[in-house]
């Protein structure tokens, strides 16, 4: 039996009983890896174009689909393929490509797991169970209002661990921050780019230091690797005055 990934899509491992198979390639050659890892954004397609050949005297008794959660024991059967048959799927998303690959249209964050493919094969002598695994992430991207990142600043006083800000950024403002939850960077007058992780009420907050408060001009900026929709990844820009700051602490 001899297993041919297009497009070098996936690299296999192998659960094999004792009987023989046939030599493992893929096309073009490339480093074998146990596990191949597709990165989807919330609604694309997921293809996974598994192709197999076989020996003369094997004949395939059965493939299956199945998903299995990552962060947990949950699974449950995608489709599945006997000789003659059309694929059975559970799902109307799920479809069939190539000879033992798998579709699945529209994904979302619940589909985030590990994909496995399971075909058995008989020969002469024996069973052979060969076994193929994707692992899936689904990314939803953030959720802003108005569809854009504003970044505002606050002179009100601000507790923090070291004392009290009289500036405090405010970064949003979100109605949902996305899978993975997406972290905000702060660009500094001085070309620095700070994480912000503080979030309260839809926004990131990111208290200056009042011992050293920097003033000048800053914009907050979300990583583009992080989304998965077209947004604006700069806010606009926002002035921090040292006279605005002095009039707090005069009052």
């Amino acid at each position: 039996m001899m297993w041919i990934f297009a497009h070098a899509l996936l690299f296999p491992f192998l659960l094999l009983v004792p009987g023989g198979v046939d030599a493992l390639s893929w096309v073009p050659p490339g480093p074998v890896e146990e596990v191949r890892k597709y990165d989807l954004c919330e609604g694309q397609n997921l293809s996974v174009p598994w192709n197999l050949t076989t020996d003369p005297l094997e004949n395939i008794v059965s493939i299956k689909w199945t998903w299995k959660s990552g962060a947990t024991s949950e699974e449950r059967e995608l489709a599945s393929l006997l000789p003659g048959d059309s694929v059975n799927a559970t799902d109307s998303r799920v479809g069939h490509v190539g000879s033992a690959g798998i579709t699945i249209n529209n994904v979302s964050a619940f589909d985030t797991g590990d994909i496995e493919v399971k075909v058995t094969l008989q020969n002469q002598s024996s069973q052979l169970v060969v076994t193929h695994v994707a692992r899936l992430l689904v990314m939803v991207g953030p959720d802003l209002e108005n569809e854009k990142l504003t970044l505002e600043v606050d002179y009100t006083p601000y507790q923090t661990k070291t004392g009290v800000s009289y500036a405090t950024l405010r970064c949003g403002r979100f109605r949902h921050r996305g899978v993975p939850t997406v972290h905000p960077m702060i660009e500094t007058p001085d070309g620095q780019s700070v994480s912000i992780a503080a979030y309260n009420d839809h926004e990131y907050i990111y208290p200056l230091d009042p011992d050293s408060t920097t003033v000048g001009r800053y914009r907050c900026q979300l990583p583009a690797k992080n989304l998965c929709q077209d947004a604006d990844l700069r806010s606009n820009v926002v002035d921090v005055k040292a006279n605005d700051i002095r009039s707090i602490l005069v009052v």
